[in-house]
């Protein structure tokens, strides 16, 4: 009866773990922003945007930098050509990231929280790319958190949760993996038969 209401309300909850995700995710870009590196990624994507430069922080793929800085270039900060627009030398985008850090004083910190929610999109594609994809692969229960009571189908789970303190999920060291991928997550298959005779052990305890 619960694992038939549960499949009903399935379509539901990808929409609402991409909530919860996004929403802790903007908490976290707000409260824990910014990193040491991030002042210097932010000047280099904006430089992209307005000067067409490409060597500010050329050690790293200018993708990201590129999404997370531009809605803050149509926030128009103090982004001074005469400061930036100029070939970094001996790596020194890091002084010229605390210079615009100075330039543009605590709307620096409205910039990283920007930037921030911009990459966003790149967590959310791949919540929906995983989610088809093993959707696609074994049906819709296994693109979800398994639930607390063992049921039919496969199972990719992280042994952080088979051991939990919680014990929520500690019910998969009466199940054996199928396979493993890398060292901490467990593919498990299980048939009715499995979940029967798992229940009938439970029962007779």
């Amino acid at each position: 009866m619960l694992f038939e209401y549960a499949k009903r309300l399935m379509p539901f909850y990808p929409a609402s773990i991409i909530l919860i995700f996004v929403t802790l995710l903007a908490h976290s870009s707000w409260t824990n922003a910014p990193v040491w590196h991030e002042s210097s990624q932010l000047l280099a994507g904006l430089n992209i945007w307005k000067f067409g430069r490409f060597d500010t922080q050329s050690v790293n793929p200018p993708l990201i930098r590129a999404v997370a800085s531009l809605p803050v270039f149509f926030l128009s900060p103090n982004h001074d050509k005469n400061k930036f627009d100029r070939p970094p030398v001996d790596r020194n985008e890091f002084h010229l990231a605390s210079i615009f850090v100075k330039d543009n004083g605590d709307q620096a910190r409205i910039f990283f929280f920007v930037g921030r929610l911009a990459c966003i999109v790149f967590s959310i594609v791949g919540i929906i790319f995983c989610y088809r994809f093993a959707k696609d692969l074994f049906g819709t229960t296994s693109g979800m958190p398994p639930a607390n009571v063992p049921q039919p189908g496969w199972y990719a789970v992280s042994v952080n949760y088979i051991y939990d303190r919680s014990g929520q999920y500690r019910y998969f060291l009466h199940f054996e993996p199928v396979a493993r991928t890398g060292y901490s997550i467990y593919i498990y298959y299980m048939t009715q038969e499995d979940v029967e005779r798992y229940n009938f052990q439970v029962l007779i305890r």
